[in-house]
């Protein structure tokens, strides 16, 4: 791994092009580059129905409806995505593009 920094981002999956918040994103990510990070991993993250529906918190609903919704997620990240998750990592000296 070695002691490059690592950046972990969180952000909605709602904004669309032309929103404030989507230019906000493309701008973020500019300045990471600018910083000397690389983006490594972009992941969606599923709608937390547990702490939604925390009396049936760890039932075989919740987990079942948490499933279905990672899996739609893959799919269709924009529409069924609660979140984004971006890990960026600094890059070595010298390797900056």
């Amino acid at each position: 791994m070695g002691s490059r920094p690592i950046i972990t981002v969180f952000g909605s999956s709602q904004p669309r092009r032309g929103d404030e918040l989507y230019e906000a994103s493309l701008e973020m990510g500019a300045l990471l580059g600018r910083a000397g990070f690389r983006i490594e991993t972009v992941c969606s993250s599923s709608v937390p129905f547990g702490l939604a529906l925390p009396k049936w918190d760890g039932s075989i609903l919740v987990r079942s409806l948490e499933r279905l919704s990672v899996e739609c997620a893959r799919v269709w990240k924009t529409l069924f995505a609660y979140q984004f998750i971006v890990t960026a990592r600094g890059m070595a000296a010298g390797k900056q593009t």
